[in-house]
């Protein structure tokens, strides 16, 4: 049995108060723009571009560095610009722009990278 005032009666046993939350890091912060022009004919082109910061945080609730329970802080920059006319939109997008490589989970000593740099087009047709 595990008790709280003695210690933890084996190893699998452990006393977690205190700890911190995984995946709850203790900031974040996200800003974003974007600015309509108006072109004429009813079009415009909207250019969008956001930044966003993940303080580091822990993994698993062990806390424990040296296995690498502790994810770093990552700052992510996407963009997109639109252009639309009437009921169709066409928008050129990128996300992580600077192609920033970071593992974004943890599970049993697996990580799991977070999205690399990609970029497209989307087409939007409103009926």
């Amino acid at each position: 049995a595990c008790n709280v005032n003695t210690g933890p009666a084996s190893i699998s046993c452990r006393n977690l108060k205190g700890v911190d939350q995984s995946y709850a890091p203790n900031f974040t912060f996200n800003v974003g723009a974007s600015y309509e022009i108006a072109l004429g004919g009813g079009s415009t082109l909207t250019p969008r571009a956001n930044y966003g910061h993940i303080a580091p945080q822990w993994a698993t609730l062990f806390q424990n560095r040296a296995l690498g329970d502790r994810l770093e802080a990552r700052n992510i920059v996407n963009a997109q610009l639109a252009y639309n006319r009437d009921t169709v939109t066409l928008t050129a997008y990128a996300t992580n722009l600077t192609d920033q490589h970071y593992p974004a989970a943890l599970n049993s000593g697996l990580y799991f990278a977070g999205s690399p740099r990609q970029y497209g087009l989307k087409l939007l047709k409103a009926f």
